[in-house]
């Protein structure tokens, strides 16, 4: 049986009845910019100390594009005072360099007698797929090591050799295998 023009008229009804009716999305349910950049973590390294097993090291986290000085302001001493930060190199969780990211950052680039050495917070433990040395940092060398300061067995990259993006990490036996690591020139 064909719908009569009548049953057509009260359904049109209704559905524009529930169109207008419909409760208002709020503003704040819908997804600012904000809330789209990614969480990532920083962290601050003083250059390895004579006879130390690894650098002093501040981390934190911060939305991705946070301005330095913002993050800093929270930082204790020395690296609240510290004038001059270098990007060293930068971890991902996911290969080909995606996914949230860990920034390593110096008080001063890599030398042939400076070079920086961290654990990573629990929360990036054994996280880390894909990494890049940071052109411009002095740095040349990024060990990715399976224990804390520097120990057990390890996966080297290079900034221009033996490069650790993309899927290298996971080539090598080592996706989601970093507890520690160490960069230098």
């Amino acid at each position: 049986m064909l719908p009569t023009l009548r049953s057509r008229s009260i359904a049109v009804a209704l559905l524009l009845f529930s169109v207008v009716t419909l409760p208002a999305v709020q503003a704040d349910s819908i997804a600012s910019p904000e809330r789209a950049r990614p969480l990532d973590t920083l962290c601050f390294l003083l250059p390895v100390a004579p006879g130390a097993v690894q650098s002093e090291q501040w981390c934190a986290k911060a939305l991705r594009g946070t301005p330095l000085d913002e993050i800093l302001a929270n930082a204790p001493e020395p690296f609240a005072s510290s004038h001059t930060n270098v990007n060293l190199g930068v971890d991902y969780e996911n290969s080909n360099l995606g996914g949230a990211s860990f920034t390593w950052w110096g008080t001063t680039g890599c030398t042939s007698s400076i070079s920086y050495i961290g654990n990573y917070p629990a929360e990036w433990v054994d996280r880390v797929s894909s990494a890049i040395v940071v052109s411009g940092s002095g740095c040349n060398w990024f060990y990715h090591f399976n224990d804390n300061d520097e120990s057990g067995s390890y996966y080297y990259c290079g900034l221009t050799v033996h490069k650790c993006d993309q899927d290298q990490l996971y080539i090598q036996g080592f996706d989601n295998a970093a507890n520690s690591m160490r960069i230098t020139a």
